[in-house]
């Protein structure tokens, strides 16, 4: 690992390519280490090339990072990445694309063939990856075509921030809902001349106007571990539907089994009704909602679109109209098994975050299960 280490500080790559390249029989295990991070994955990449287009060249085989989804509403985009750990990663796209990034944990190969498909169909310049593992900044050679994007001309010229690794330790633990400070000026008083400094208050700001819901979480119901141990625990798929639902408590969620026509519930939080009235809910699949966007793309984070097979639970969810919402794949053996829904949460890093890493819980307890009951 120190000589992986060495050539991927020295080349500017990244640590998965660099043991790839000289250990390719550590892959694998360092990719399991990856998946570890308390981070949002992604399963399936699919680059977004208009936003590509827009970067220096090199920079997504450098980084082993690809833009895969832009959200409409906040304009945030997520970036799938080989190295979540990498913080040069956000730092270098939100730079160039000029907007807030989230990167999502991708496995080694799915990018890799992203990026291979984006050569093949020219979003790349012919011959860049040996341009740039030469060590040759002078551009491309004589007779290459540029493509006709100005935009993506404009970035080239800009100076980049440096690519130069920093230590793979994690970033300091993220702390949820900072409240905002101001600064208060005190009342003069005499002979403290010397005293008068701004004082800093962190009285957390009021809103300007009330709202009709009041978002949960957090705090959570369950302790992050306890939620967690439950899903690790559970014997039946029926208790992997309920240990989800319970540590995603109090935001109210609703968890559907992946059908070929159509999304079931199987479960859901005791506030949208009796486990007998869900299960009766199903919502047709390929229709384009936001459930059929989680299982190919593996989520969904955005405003509520209406679906009408849950129109019976309107009122229910206790969040305004066209609040975020966030759909998550649980998948079993690299397929779509169920589908988290959740809205109502009143931070969605922190939610999402939390119901990405109850999902992967949730799908290691699904194969688990799988498994005994086929040696049975």
């Amino acid at each position: 690992m120190e000589a992986a280490l060495f050539d991927s500080v020295s080349r500017g790559v990244s640590l998965t390519q660099a043991v790839n390249e000289l250990y390719p029989d550590l892959v694998e295990l360092l990719e399991r280490a990856l998946d570890r991070g308390d981070f949002p994955a992604i399963h399936t990449v699919r680059p977004l090339p208009n936003l590509v287009r827009a970067l220096p060249p090199g920079m997504c085989e450098r980084l082993l990072s690809i833009p895969v989804h832009r959200d409409a509403r906040s304009d945030r985009v997520d970036v799938a990445s080989v190295d979540a750990l990498d913080g040069h990663v956000e730092s270098e796209f939100a730079f160039h694309l000029g907007v807030p990034v989230r990167v999502l944990r991708a496995p080694f190969a799915e990018v890799v063939a992203a990026l291979e498909s984006l050569h093949a169909s020219g979003i790349f310049l012919p011959g860049l990856s040996k341009i740039l593992s030469a060590g040759r900044t002078e551009g491309p050679t004589p007779g290459e075509p540029l493509e006709p994007n100005s935009r993506a001309v404009e970035h080239r010229s800009e100076p980049a921030l440096p690519l130069v690794r920093r230590s793979l330790a994690p970033n300091p633990a993220w702390v949820a809902d900072v409240p905002a400070f101001s600064i208060i000026e005190p009342p003069a008083f005499e002979g403290d001349e010397g005293l008068n400094e701004p004082v800093l208050s962190l009285g957390r700001p009021k809103p300007f106007a009330p709202v009709e819901f009041e978002p949960a979480g957090p705090p959570w119901t369950l302790e992050f571990e306890a939620a967690v141990q439950a899903l690790d625990t559970a014997d039946t798929p029926e208790r992997v539907v309920s240990s989800l639902c319970e540590g995603l408590s109090p935001v109210r969620a609703l968890v559907f089994a992946v059908r070929g026509g159509s999304f079931d519930v199987r479960g859901g939080s005791a506030a949208l009704g009796s486990p007998a009235e869900l299960r009766a809910i199903s919502v047709p699949a390929g229709n384009g909602s936001l459930l059929d966007t989680a299982t190919r793309v593996g989520f969904y984070l955005g405003p509520f679109a209406p679906i009408p097979a849950l129109s019976t639970l309107e009122g229910k969810w206790a969040a305004p109209s066209g609040s975020d919402c966030y759909a998550r794949a649980v998948n079993v053996s690299e397929r779509p098994s169920l589908v988290v829904f959740m809205t109502g949460f009143s931070e969605s890093t922190e939610a999402t975050r939390r119901a990405d890493v109850l999902s992967r819980a949730a799908s290691s307890a699904l194969e688990r299960i799988v498994r005994l009951r086929k040696r049975g």
